[in-house]
């Protein structure tokens, strides 16, 4: 739980972060900063599946879906106020 508390107010301050300190950056280039670091998060943790075909498909379909999702959302905030994006 404590770790959910966590994630959620991360995901929370970065909305103001993104709109005020980012936007100046490329969304593709912040997309794949912020998927480069989750990677060295949670790049350990999926080792730790046992299976390595499994864990390189799961990384595959994390990396598409996370930085093609990144990219089109960090891109809304050139059209949208930081609220409406969140």
């Amino acid at each position: 739980m404590p770790y959910l508390l966590l994630a959620s107010l991360i995901w929370a301050l970065s909305f103001g972060l993104i709109k005020s300190s980012l936007q100046a950056l490329d969304p593709a280039l912040v997309g794949w900063a912020r998927l480069l670091l989750s990677l060295a998060i949670f790049g350990p943790l999926i080792g730790r599946l046992g299976e390595p075909r499994l864990a390189l498909r799961l990384a595959a379909i994390g990396a598409v879906q996370y930085g093609l999702m990144y990219s089109l959302y960090l891109a809304a905030y050139s059209h949208l106020e930081s609220y409406q994006v969140a």
